[in-house]
């Protein structure tokens, strides 16, 4: 009994462990509702800060179609968080059982395997979401800046360059 409550101890911490991370943002950063959002291949980014996934909300809340995705997409990764955190800890309790007591459930350990399995895709429908979300957001503040400009002979625009991707104003 002991020995199955420090593998419970030792299952729950290294959970704990794996799924936190570290959001270190300074308190006088403010996000801007007007710059684009720029993807990259390790996150998203605006004025070169990285944005966690709540600062990414935060930025879009003026965009109603780009917040109901982004509330569908957490709430996707959420689900798939659940299943493979649960998916793991009934393959490993079921292993555990087996090294203890000689008995191992087939049935619950492929229960298990099949949480894991149904967790990719709903992390990858939640990527999808939240990269849509970005694109609109982005699009829909192109169209204002279009519309900006026609009405003050303003040309904003996005621009690439050597040293990555700006935006440009031309009077």
């Amino acid at each position: 009994m002991i020995l199955k409550l420090r593998y419970l101890q030792l299952v729950l911490f290294c959970t704990t462990i794996g799924f936190s991370q570290t959001i270190e943002i300074d308190e006088n950063t403010r996000f801007d509702n007007t710059a684009p959002i720029v993807i990259m291949s390790n996150g998203f980014y605006q004025n070169d800060i990285r944005l966690a996934p709540h600062n990414l909300l935060q930025i879009v809340e003026n965009n109603e179609e780009a917040v109901k995705m982004m509330k569908k997409a957490k709430k996707n990764k959420v689900w798939a968080q659940s299943m493979l955190g649960g998916g793991i800890l009934l393959i490993l309790n079921e292993s555990f059982a087996e090294l203890t007591d000689g008995t191992f459930n087939y049935y619950v350990a492929g229960f298990g395997a099949g949480l894991i399995g149904i967790s990719f895709p709903l992390f990858s429908k939640g990527k999808v979401l939240t990269f849509g979300a970005v694109d609109k957001y982005n699009t829909d503040l192109e169209s204002k800046s279009e519309s900006l400009s026609k009405k003050t002979n303003v040309d904003v625009s996005l621009s690439s360059s050597v040293n990555g991707i700006g935006l440009s104003v031309r009077f």
